[in-house]
C-alpha cells in the first residue's frame, strides 16, 4: 500500500479528533456525527491487529488530538534573558 493511500485515513483520523476537541460540552446539531466518530475510534482502537489503514486512522487521530495541548516551552539560554544596559 502506497504512502498516498494512508494519506486519507490518516486525515479523516486527524480531523475527527479536532472535531471532538472542538465539540467536546458543546450540544450541537451534528450529535449524530460525534456518535460516528466515537464509534469508529473504538473500532480501530479495540482490535487486536489494525490493519495498516486502521493504523494510519489511528496515527491521525493520535496526532490530532495531541496538536491540541500545550506545549511547554522550551528552555532558554540563560543569555536570552540578559538586557542590554
Amino acid at each position: 500500500m502506497s504512502t498516498l493511500d494512508l494519506a486519507t485515513p490518516y486525515t479523516e483520523g486527524y480531523t475527527d479528533a479536532r472535531v471532538l476537541l472542538h465539540a467536546n460540552g458543546q450540544a450541537t446539531a451534528a450529535d449524530e456525527a460525534i456518535l460516528r466518530i466515537q464509534a469508529r475510534y473504538l473500532h480501530c482502537s479495540g482490535l487486536a491487529t489494525p490493519t495498516v489503514v486502521e493504523q494510519a486512522y489511528l496515527a491521525g487521530f493520535h496526532d490530532g488530538a495531541s496538536d491540541n495541548f500545550p506545549h511547554p516551552p522550551h528552555e532558554q539560554p540563560a543569555h536570552a534573558f540578559d538586557r542590554a544596559a
